[in-house]
């Protein structure tokens, strides 16, 4: 056999060195991470990306949707604002902002759009960070 036509050079070596050698680490044994410290009674816990405010982000819009169409949908609960992001030509990007007069309200209007069908696509919801 031909070591060149092989791949190895005719000293036995390959294109990453010797062939036939192979080294074999050991996995690096894992580590837990330790436990988080339990809440105290009566707490409630939120994850820090979706603690309420009195602000919600609609996502999985529709592209056709008009902020004002989005308004109507979001009348039932009395929204402060509703802000539909669009592109530089003025289509939709497919997400928006409306803003509550409280918490109590955003929380009540994120349960009740959460899975609201607008042209046949279910709506996720999302607290925001911050108010308007």
């Amino acid at each position: 056999i031909n070591a060149e036509y092989m791949g190895r050079s005719a000293r036995g070596r390959g294109a990453f060195g010797p062939v036939g050698m192979m080294m074999h680490m050991p996995a690096p044994a894992a580590t837990p991470a330790p436990a988080p410290a339990p809440a105290p009674a009566g707490a409630v816990v939120q994850s820090g990306f979706d603690a309420p405010t009195n602000g919600l982000a609609l996502f999985q819009l529709p592209l056709t949707v008009t902020e004002g169409e989005l308004s109507e949908y979001l009348k039932p609960w009395k929204p402060r604002s509703v802000k539909l992001t669009t592109n530089d030509n003025g289509t939709s990007r497919g997400f928006a902002f409306a803003y509550f007069a409280d918490v109590s309200a955003a929380t009540l209007a994120k349960e009740g759009i959460s899975g609201m069908l607008i042209a046949g696509r279910s709506i996720d919801v999302r607290f925001v960070a911050m108010g308007d």
